[in-house]
């Protein structure tokens, strides 16, 4: 993911907070379907003046979502 931190979208605010956190469902339906070993994982970001929650999917697994999910047009 981008290493240069950006202002919050919501509040303009600097003070970001980040951690890697599993995507697979456990007891749900898996929030990244890449496959079974896998291991997909998402970044969440969170912005400490306001609360907004920001998910991302890692630089490494990009690949992955590109070849497993369609296109958009």
């Amino acid at each position: 993911m981008n290493t240069t931190p950006k202002p919050c979208r919501n509040c303009g605010g600097n003070e970001q907070y980040s951690q890697e956190v599993s995507a697979n469902g456990g007891h749900g339906p898996a929030l990244l379907p890449l496959g079974f070993f896998a291991f997909a994982k998402f970044e969440i970001r969170v912005c400490g003046g306001c609360g907004l929650v920001d998910w991302f999917v890692p630089d490494r697994l990009m690949p992955k979502v590109k070849a497993k999910f369609t296109r958009e047009r």
